[in-house]
This record gives structure tokens, sequence and C-alpha cells, in this order.
């Protein structure tokens, strides 16, 4: 139900780290054995760095729970939270993923009936003196099913936010699976 990620330059061995402090509720039905870890991955979608599974112990129905994670490491795109845990009647574990630094997780098996895509690391090399953009980004689908008919539109704008060009991208054939 919240979460809050900053990051300090070094740590005391002069590391560079990252500094999560989350808020978790329980639903209708008591958890134990909670535990949750943190993995910052690339843009392949590889594990970047991953920490160890932190042990939060049991949470009463409806309870909250704050805690923090610390996670050393280099500077990263995405990240995905795990949380592990027991209920009444076997182990369940649910993914959270978030494609930068300063969006929220959202659930991922929410989307396993359908497409989410989203677009990571964008970049872009603008020449003035041509007034020609580079652009580049990485497109992912975290749902169960293939995204069909796909257009993104991509907006240039100038510094009062105002749109100057679009230009419209379909992925081959429109899917992205």
């Amino acid at each position: 139900v919240g979460l809050y990620l900053w990051g300090g330059r070094a740590d005391e061995n002069y590391q560079p780290f990252h500094m999560w402090e989350l808020r978790l509720r329980a639903g209708k039905a008591a958890l134990s054995n909670l535990r949750c870890r943190i993995t910052t991955l690339t843009q392949t979608r590889q594990i970047q760095k991953q920490g160890p599974w932190k042990i939060l112990g049991n949470l009463a129905a409806n309870a909250a729970l704050d805690f923090d994670y610390r996670l050393g490491g280099p500077i990263f795109n995405v990240y995905q939270v795990e949380l592990l845990w027991h209920n009444d009647k076997a182990e369940s574990k649910e993914t959270y993923l978030a494609w930068d630094r300063f969006t929220p997780p959202v659930v991922v098996s929410q989307f396993a009936n359908s497409s989410y895509l989203l677009v990571i690391n964008q970049n872009f090399d603008y020449d003035a003196a041509k007034r020609t953009a580079a652009v580049s980004y990485v497109l992912w689908n975290i749902g169960g099913q293939a995204g069909h008919d796909v257009l993104q539109t991509i907006h240039f704008k100038d510094k009062m936010d105002k749109d100057v060009a679009t230009f419209d991208f379909a992925p081959e054939k429109g899917v992205v699976p």
C-alpha cells in the first residue's frame, strides 16, 4: 500500500546503495512466515542485483507492517518486489514490478489474462543543427497475453510542454508478445 525509495552515493564500504521503505497491509486472512526480496533488473529483464530474502514474520488480518529494505548496486531502471507467505491453506507468492524509481510497483498477477505494455529506458539524441531527434526505448509486455493492434505515439514537445511533432510507431504486425 505504500513505498518510498531513496539512494545514497556510497555506504560504509563506499558502494552505492538504495533503500526502500515499504508499508504492507494484510487482507482478510492472517499471514505467517512473511518474507520479502527485492531485485533490480536490466532492460532485457535479466537480474542486475538480487537481494536476500528478508524475514518479516507474521501479520494479523487487516494489520499493517512498515519495514525497510536496503540493496547495494548501481543505478537501475526496473525493480521487482517479491513477497512470500503462508496463509490458512498454502504458501502464496506475489510479484510487484516498477519500471522506474519514481513509479509505485504494480501487481504482476493482475495482468495474467491481458497485456500490459511498459516503456523503459527512454532516451533521445537531439541534433539542433539538423532539427532531428533519434529516440530509443525498450518495450515490455508484462501481461500474460500478447498485445494486439499496438500503436505508440511519440510526442516531441517544446519548452512549454506543447507538441511540436508526433510520430506513430507500430511494432511488427502491431503485436507485442
